[in-house]
């Protein structure tokens, strides 16, 4: 495309003046020639450079972000394709709706905020064809009626709102086929200061589990005089933060802290929980956990959250709160709950992560603690191998007697080892069967 242009056609030149025609009338045919040569020249150069800009090969100024192109096949020719030109997106998308995988990210992004999709979310091209083709299905070509406005205008109100939240890791399972065919998801949430990078490059190492997705955001970034920058992470609102850090006792947050000090982050994990639902994962597959600080958010909006019955939360190395102030949905009443705390944990004392699983088994929650020895405010390969378990198990229970049967009599067997069942006198697979049923399916 960076080559000299070809001639254009000699039937866009002007036609050649007779000899016997005057001088001055031939100096101006001349001229004109000139002229006109040089602007089809300019427009074969911008037509070169549009085409190699748009991945798309369209010279739709609008959607590929080009320069306005100059139409080559005459007037009239001309006039549509400017016509063409203005109209926008969602009629050129009316007209070929026929490879939307094929759109340049520029095309997919001025779709959806034609309608008021939100999109800020979607970090990667995949993202947003999966979004443009449900809003699509969501909104046939012709018949787009007031409930579906009113929905994305309000999805686009819910998307503004946590515009102040840092970036957001989305991470697909290692393994595409089984998360197809019985995926999960895990929303996990950072500690305080750090970012979703923090977890992005080690979680689904530690934890093993090829099926799952991973879902890591960062939260808002407060202001506090000293951090570097000026500001630092934080789940919990800046008042709190601001006790922490000035002062206060970090000891009477952990024990007295409710949701109005996290409310805002509570509802970010809840749209993040609705989020993987409408991509179809049932509820008894999603996941969220969180470590510290964010710990103590998740299982607040676990156990609040009314739209599903989760699978399970993980609260690493955190603390509850307040178990006074802890709104408990209907659908998460029996939520299983698995507490990891390091026994040589300085930052926040064993004794919190013990307060925890007793206020929790106390409202009759199914709630698991596990210490370990010097461990302190961090993460170990014996927790992973413990939260793992515990996913697999409730991924199990999950899926029923249909899920234990298609276990073969070695997997029964190492999943009863796990749960610390003895199967010594199983000797056939309906032993373990049973055994299974009784400790995975009573859960």
């Amino acid at each position: 495309v960076f080559k000299a242009p070809m001639p254009p056609p000699s039937g866009h030149l002007p036609m050649q003046r007779s000899r016997r025609q005057c001088g001055v009338r031939r100096a101006t045919s001349v001229a004109a020639a000139t002229v006109a040569a040089g602007a089809m020249t300019l427009a074969w150069r911008t037509a070169a450079f549009a085409a190699w800009r748009c991945p798309s090969g369209s010279l739709n100024s609008r959607s590929c972000g080009a320069a306005p192109v100059f139409d080559l096949r005459g007037a009239g020719a001309g006039a549509r394709g400017r016509s063409r030109g203005r109209r926008s997106i969602a009629s050129a998308v009316a007209e070929d709706v026929t490879d939307v995988e094929a759109w340049p990210v520029r095309q997919l992004r001025s779709f959806l905020e034609e309608r008021g999709v939100p999109h800020t979310d979607c970090f990667e091209k995949r993202e947003l064809v999966e979004r443009v083709q449900s809003a699509r299905q969501a909104a046939p070509r012709g018949s787009a009626t007031s409930s579906a406005s009113s929905s994305s205008a309000s999805a686009a109100r819910t998307a503004t709102s946590f515009s102040g939240f840092g970036e957001l890791v989305q991470l697909d399972a290692q393994d595409r086929a089984a998360f197809n065919e019985r995926g999960a998801s895990m929303i996990f949430l950072h500690g305080l200061g750090d970012s979703a990078r923090g977890w992005a490059s080690q979680l689904p190492s530690m934890l093993g589990l090829p099926q799952m997705r991973y879902i890591l955001p960062t939260s808002e970034v407060l202001a506090f005089p000293g951090a570097p920058g000026g500001g630092m992470t934080s789940w919990f609102n800046a008042g709190v933060l601001g006790s922490m850090m000035g002062g206060g006792s970090a000891g009477d947050v952990m024990k007295s802290a409710g949701p109005g000090a996290m409310q805002k982050s509570i509802d970010y994990c809840h749209h993040l929980l609705r989020q993987e639902l409408e991509r179809g994962v049932p509820g008894g597959r999603l996941f969220i956990g969180g470590f510290s600080q964010g710990g103590c958010v998740a299982v607040r909006a676990a156990l609040s959250f009314p739209d599903a019955t989760l699978g399970g939360c993980v609260a690493a190395s955190t603390f509850l709160g307040s178990d006074i102030d802890l709104p408990i949905a209907t659908a998460n009443r029996q939520l299983p709950v698995l507490c990891c705390h390091g026994e040589a944990d300085q930052m926040v004392p064993t004794a919190a992560g013990q307060r925890m699983s007793d206020a929790l088994r106390r409202k009759g929650l199914p709630t698991q603690l596990r210490t370990y020895p010097g461990m302190g405010h961090s993460s170990s390969p014996e927790e992973a191998a413990d939260v793992s378990r515990f996913v697999r198990t409730r991924l199990v229970a999950e899926g029923g007697e249909e899920a234990l049967g298609r276990l073969s009599a070695r997997e029964l067997k190492g999943l009863l080892r796990d749960l610390g069942v003895d199967t010594s006198t199983c000797y056939e697979k309906s032993d373990l069967l049973d055994r299974a049923r009784a400790a995975v399916l009573a859960v």
